[in-house]
């Protein structure tokens, strides 16, 4: 993701993500979806996701939709 937001053109980019939905992962992900556009790692790094960027999650286990969610 930080490599995608440092490209400097605005071609959409697209990062899947994979895998079972956990509380802390998906407290992490809030960050981005809301109105800040940013995500914070494990570095207290922040990655912005900009508007060419998408983000798609793609899950085993079905989650309420008030888990997973963006406007």
């Amino acid at each position: 993701m930080r490599n995608l937001s440092g490209i400097p053109d605005e071609k959409p980019k697209w990062i899947m993500l994979d895998g079972n939905l956990d509380a802390n992962w998906i407290e992490s992900m809030n960050s981005v979806m809301d109105d800040n556009m940013m995500i914070t790692v494990a570095s207290n790094k922040y990655i912005p996701l900009l508007p060419h960027m998408k983000m798609i999650f793609e899950i085993q286990d079905r989650a309420p939709f008030a888990t997973v969610h963006s406007d």
